[in-house]
Parts: C-alpha cells; sequence; structure tokens
C-alpha cells in the first residue's frame, strides 16, 4: 500500500511529468505487487489533476486506488504502522540531511575522466565480441575471459562514479561507502 498525503496540496506542487513516471511504473513494472494506493486529504482541485492521470492508468491499477478524509485512512492502514501525524500511533518522523558544501555535486569532468570514458568504450566493445564468441562456441575459456571484462567494467563504473552520480544522503550518511560497502 503506497499512501500519498495530499494535506496542502495547490496547483503549485503539481508535476505531471513525475506524476505520469509514476503512474507508468505502477502499471507496467509493479501491477501484481501494488495493494493499493490511498489518496489521503486530497482537495477538491485535486479532482482536475486526478481526471488527467487516470488516463495513463490500467482500469486495474485505477481499481486499486483509493480516496480517503480524515479517519477512513484507518479502515486502510494499521493504526500501529500508520503515522502519528496522520492520527495513527506510529511516533516516527523522517528528518533530512541537506547536503553540506559541496556534498551533492559530482567531480567536474578532467582527464581522468576522459581517461575512464575512453577505457570504458574500449572495455564494452571487447565485452560485446566476448558475448558474442561465448554464444557461437559455448566455450568455458570465452566464458572466464568474458566475466573478467565484465569485473573490469564493474571497476571501471566505480571509478566514474564520483563524475556521474551525486552524494545522495546514504553516502552522506556513510551507510555506503565506496562504490558497493552497505551498511546499515
Amino acid at each position: 500500500t503506497v499512501v500519498f498525503n495530499m494535506n496542502g496540496f495547490t496547483l503549485a506542487n503539481v508535476d505531471l511529468g513525475y506524476m505520469r513516471m509514476m503512474t507508468r511504473m505502477l502499471s507496467d513494472h509493479y501491477p501484481e505487487l501494488l495493494h493499493r494506493v490511498l489518496i489521503h486529504d486530497a482537495p477538491w482541485i485535486f479532482n482536475s489533476v486526478w481526471s488527467v492521470l487516470c488516463t495513463f492508468l490500467d482500469p486495474v491499477i485505477k481499481s486499486k486506488v483509493i480516496f480517503s478524509q480524515d479517519d477512513q485512512i484507518k479502515d486502510y492502514v494499521d493504526e500501529d504502522v500508520l503515522l502519528s501525524y496522520l492520527g495513527g500511533s506510529n511516533p516516527y518522523t523522517h528528518e533530512y540531511f541537506p547536503p553540506k558544501g559541496n556534498e551533492g555535486l559530482i567531480k567536474p569532468h578532467d582527464d581522468e575522466y576522459s581517461k575512464l570514458k575512453g577505457e570504458r568504450a574500449a572495455l564494452l566493445n571487447k565485452f560485446e565480441e566476448s558475448t558474442y564468441n561465448w554464444i557461437d562456441s559455448n566455450e568455458k575459456a570465452i566464458k572466464l575471459k568474458r566475466d573478467e571484462l565484465a569485473n573490469e567494467l564493474a571497476s571501471n563504473h566505480a571509478k566514474l562514479d564520483k563524475y556521474e552520480y551525486s552524494g545522495n544522503i546514504y553516502r552522506r550518511l556513510k551507510v555506503i561507502k565506496g562504490y558497493d560497502n552497505v551498511n546499515w
């Protein structure tokens, strides 16, 4: 179940591109996983937004959308997991830690970036060729070489990471260290 708390919603909050992407994602990628969508405390102005959104929704997904007001949300969400500001007993409050200084910025492109991108292009060509060779021959030695190239591509990607992705909250809080070390 996904809950959208629409309290305080105005037309200034409408991002149709994002809403279209969300509806496509729910319809195309997660239709069986989605139990229901609760749109809670939507003001009357949301009706016009909803009429646009409906055109992008599969009928099965549309049938899973429920509008609730006030305490009606408790008919769909257990009070012990419902956040207190929505009338439940769960005291959790989300805290956002904004980036400090340059934490949220990607590293500017430099000579190292150009070198790594060139290496990546060469590795991708070798990987593709190796894949075709492996498919044609099904030899273990070719498969092992392909696996080595996959590891080299992963290593190259890890080095390019700082140029292509900004540090998200998980990196800023050191939940993710380096390229793939996750410590919850």
